[in-house]
C-alpha cells in the first residue's frame, strides 16, 4: 500500500463531471460561515491584532502572517462580493454576526389601547357586539334556503325534513341559548335534555321540542350558494364576521401573540391537521393572533392545499395575514420556533414591528458559532446582526431564540419553587406574553357545545360563538363599570337572556289531576294515504304503539294520544293516568 496521500481509488476512478466542485461563491461563503475561535462572535472589521498576538505566542512569524492575510482576505470579501463576468457588476453589502448589539433600535408604539365603540355595562350587549341581529338574521335567510332545498329533493315522505317551517330570529336565538346551554347542564346524548323521566328535568321542552332543535341544527347553514361553493366559504361569513367586528370595536396593546389552536374533528376531511402538541391532536388548524390576556384578536382558517397561503413561504405568509392593519405601529410580536427566522425578523424590523421567541436551529441564515456551541447549564451565548438579536440559553436544555426588542440581558426571576434564576430578557417576556392562545383553549374546554356528530362548518360556527363569549367576557371585566364577572356567572347570564322567563304555557313535566283540562287524550287522525316507490298508495292506519309501553318493552297498539305533551305522544288509557298522577276513575 502507498503511504502517499490523496484521493480513494474509488474518487480517482470516478470521471470528472461526477464530482461535486464548488463555485467560487459557495467557497466564499462557507469561509464566512466558519466558526474558527479566532473570529467567531465578532467583527471582522473590528479584529484587535494586537489580542491575537498575544494569544498566539508559542506561534511562528509566518503563521501569524498568513492568518492576517488570510483575515483580510475574509474582509474584503464581507464588504462586496465580486460578480460572474456575465452578469452586471453589483456591490451587495454583507454584516457578519457579531457581539455589537448598537444596531439594535427602539421602535415607539405609536397607537392606543382602547374599546372603539362606546362601552355598555350590560353583558349581553357586550355579546350581542359579536352575535348582531344582522348577523343572526343572515344565517336565518341561508338556513331557510338551505332547508327548502333540501325538503324539495327529498324522497322520503316521513322525513323530518318534510315538516320544515320558516326559521325566525327569534327562534334562532332561542336555539342559541339552548346550545349554550347544553354545555352547563352536560348530557352524553341531544335527545336526553327533553326526557320527561324524573331524573332528566330540564328547561329545553319549554321552549322548543326537540325535532325542531334537532332538524335546526341539521339545516343552520352560512352560505347562499351551497351548490357551488367550495368548503372554506361555507364558514367564511362566521369567520369574517368575527375578524371584522374585533377590528371595528377594539384595537390591542402593544404585544401581541401569534399561535395555532385545533378544534376536535376525527372524521374524513382533506384539510384535517395533526398537531402533536395540542390538546386536540387531530382536527381543523386555526392560526390564530391573540393578546396576552387571551383576547384573539384574528382567526384564519388552514384549508391545506386549498388555503391561499399554502406552499413556499407558508408561515412568512401566514404572519403577513394576521398582521395586516398593525404593522408600522410598534406591535411586538411573540412567535414559536415554527414561524421564526432571521429574514421573517429582518422583514418584520423593516416594518417597525418587533419579533421574538424560539428559534429553530435549522434555518440557513443562523450564525454557526452559536447554534453549533456547546453550552453548561445558566450559561447563555448571543450575537447580533442587523437588529437582529440571535442566542442560545441552556436551562434544562439548549433553547435557540430570536429577538428584535430585546438585547443580550439577563435578569433575575423567582421561579415557581421560590427560588431565584437568571435567563435572557427575551426568554422571559416570551414566557410572559407567549400564553395568549393557551389560555383562550383553556377557557374553551370548560364548556365545550361540541358534538362528535356534527358537521365541520357546524363546528367551526360553534368554535367562534364560543370565542366570541369568552371575547366579550374579558371586555365586560376591562371596560365597564361593574364587578369583574367569571366565565360561568358571565355564560349564565348571557343564556338567560337569551332565553326569558316562561310564565304561562304548557309545561312538560309531570301533571297532576287539576291539569287534566289541558292534558286529555285524543282520537289519531288518521294519516294521509302513504306513496311506496312502486307509485302505488297504502291507506295508513290510525293505530301506534304507546310509546311508554314501548319504553318498557311491550307492544301495545292504541287509538289516542296527548297532544299538548311534547312530540304528541301515542298512549294508552293506562300510561296517560300513570305519567299524567291521575287515577282511572
Amino acid at each position: 500500500m502507498s503511504d502517499q496521500s490523496g484521493p480513494s481509488k474509488r474518487l480517482s476512478a470516478m470521471p470528472d463531471h461526477a464530482r461535486k466542485r464548488l463555485k467560487s461563491i459557495e467557497v466564499e461563503e462557507l469561509l464566512l460561515d466558519s466558526d474558527d475561535d479566532f473570529y467567531a462572535g465578532s467583527d471582522i472589521d473590528d479584529i484587535n491584532y494586537e489580542f491575537i498576538d498575544s494569544e498566539s505566542d508559542s506561534e511562528s512569524e509566518e503563521d501569524e502572517a498568513s492568518q492576517l492575510q488570510f483575515c483580510d482576505a475574509i474582509c474584503n470579501n464581507c464588504v462586496t462580493t465580486t460578480c460572474p463576468p456575465d452578469q452586471p457588476s453589483r456591490a451587495v453589502s454583507k454584516t457578519c454576526w457579531s457581539t455589537d448589539f448598537s444596531s439594535m433600535r427602539e421602535i415607539p408604539f405609536i397607537r392606543t389601547n382602547a374599546l372603539l365603540v362606546p362601552a355598555p355595562n350590560n353583558p349581553r350587549d357586550y355579546f350581542d357586539l359579536f352575535v348582531s341581529e344582522d348577523y343572526l338574521q343572515n344565517i336565518a335567510d341561508c338556513s331557510n334556503r338551505y332547508a327548502e332545498n333540501l325538503k324539495n329533493s327529498s324522497n322520503q315522505v316521513q322525513s323530518r325534513i318534510t315538516q320544515w317551517k320558516s326559521l325566525t330570529l327569534e327562534e334562532l336565538k332561542i336555539f342559541i341559548g339552548l346550545l349554550l346551554h347544553t354545555s352547563t347542564t352536560k348530557m352524553n346524548r341531544v335527545v336526553d335534555y327533553w326526557k320527561i323521566h324524573r331524573l332528566y328535568k330540564s328547561v329545553f321542552p319549554q321552549y322548543m321540542s326537540r325535532n325542531r332543535f334537532q332538524i335546526i341544527l341539521r339545516c343552520l347553514h352560512f352560505v347562499d350558494e351551497q351548490n357551488n361553493a367550495d368548503r372554506m366559504d361555507k364558514c367564511k361569513l362566521v369567520i369574517d364576521n368575527f375578524n371584522n367586528v374585533m377590528e371595528c370595536i377594539y384595537y390591542p396593546g402593544k404585544n401581541l401573540s401569534l399561535d395555532e389552536s385545533m378544534i376536535l374533528w376525527r372524521g374524513r376531511l382533506i384539510f384535517r391537521q395533526n398537531i402533536k402538541r395540542k390538546r386536540h391532536k387531530y382536527g381543523i388548524k386555526l392560526y390564530v393572533l391573540a393578546e396576552p390576556n387571551g383576547i384573539i384578536l384574528k382567526v384564519h382558517v388552514f384549508a391545506s392545499t386549498l388555503d391561499v397561503t399554502a406552499g413556499k413561504g407558508h408561515t412568512k405568509k401566514i404572519v403577513d395575514k394576521l398582521l395586516e392593519g398593525k404593522l408600522n405601529a410598534g406591535h411586538a410580536v411573540f412567535m414559536d420556533s415554527f414561524y421564526n427566522s432571521y429574514g421573517l425578523a429582518a422583514k418584520l424590523l423593516e416594518q417597525n414591528t418587533y419579533c421574538t421567541g424560539t428559534l429553530n436551529k435549522k434555518h440557513k441564515d443562523n450564525p454557526n458559532s452559536i447554534i453549533t456551541k456547546k453550552l453548561k447549564k445558566g450559561e447563555n451565548v448571543s450575537q447580533c446582526r442587523n437588529g437582529v438579536h440571535i442566542g442560545k440559553w441552556k436551562d434544562k436544555r439548549e433553547i435557540n431564540y430570536i429577538s428584535t426588542e430585546f438585547p443580550d440581558e439577563m435578569q433575575e426571576v423567582i421561579t415557581r419553587r421560590g427560588t431565584v434564576a437568571t435567563k435572557p430578557a427575551a426568554i422571559i417576556n416570551y414566557n410572559k406574553n407567549m400564553s395568549g392562545v393557551d389560555l383562550q383553549d383553556q377557557m374553551l374546554s370548560y364548556y365545550p357545545c361540541e358534538r362528535k356528530t356534527l358537521r365541520c362548518c357546524m363546528k367551526i360556527f360553534i368554535h367562534t360563538l364560543m370565542m366570541s363569549l369568552i371575547n366579550a367576557r374579558v371586555l365586560y371585566n376591562k371596560y365597564s363599570n361593574q364587578k369583574s364577572m367569571t366565565l360561568y356567572d358571565f355564560r349564565e347570564k348571557i343564556i338567560e337572556s337569551y332565553l326569558p322567563e316562561i310564565t304561562s304555557g304548557p309545561q312538560t313535566t309531570q301533571k297532576t289531576c287539576g291539569d287534566q283540562d289541558q292534558h286529555k287524550l285524543t282520537k289519531i287522525e288518521k294519516a294521509k294515504p302513504r306513496c311506496l316507490s312502486t307509485g302505488e298508495t297504502v291507506n295508513a292506519t290510525s293505530r301506534k304503539d304507546c310509546r311508554n309501553c314501548y319504553k318498557n318493552k311491550k307492544r301495545v297498539n292504541t287509538t289516542t294520544e296527548c297532544k299538548k305533551c311534547p312530540g304528541s305522544p301515542p298512549l294508552c288509557f293506562d300510561c296517560f293516568f300513570e305519567l299524567h298522577d291521575c287515577t282511572a276513575k
